[in-house]
């Protein structure tokens, strides 16, 4: 969450997206798996207002959930912007991997 507030002073126009979305407002233990460690996990005060609150959320800010454990948050763009953006190759192989 701290990132996000660093991010948020930024005049520039940004896309961040956030890993394991399905976990937020979550937590847990991971018991291991192969070559990851047991660990616990609190994603418990991560919350979409909240993250809306760190990035001083504004109108020109878009926030889209896909592939259920990605969040993607967009900061000073308009939607025409995004529209845009999708239709690149760059940004279809971000959003469809």
């Amino acid at each position: 969450m701290e990132e996000l507030e660093l991010i948020a002073k930024r005049k520039y126009k940004d896309v961040i997206i956030i890993d394991d979305a399905d976990i937020m407002t979550k937590r847990a233990e991971f018991k291991g798996c192969g070559d990851y460690k047991p660990f616990t996990y609190d994603w418990s005060s991560i919350t979409i207002e909240n993250i809306k609150r760190k990035i001083n959320w504004k109108i020109n800010h878009i926030l889209v959930r896909f592939d259920s454990y990605k969040l993607l948050v967009l900061t000073n763009l308009s939607i025409f912007e995004l529209m845009q953006m999708l239709v690149t190759r760059e940004m279809r192989k971000i959003y469809w991997r």
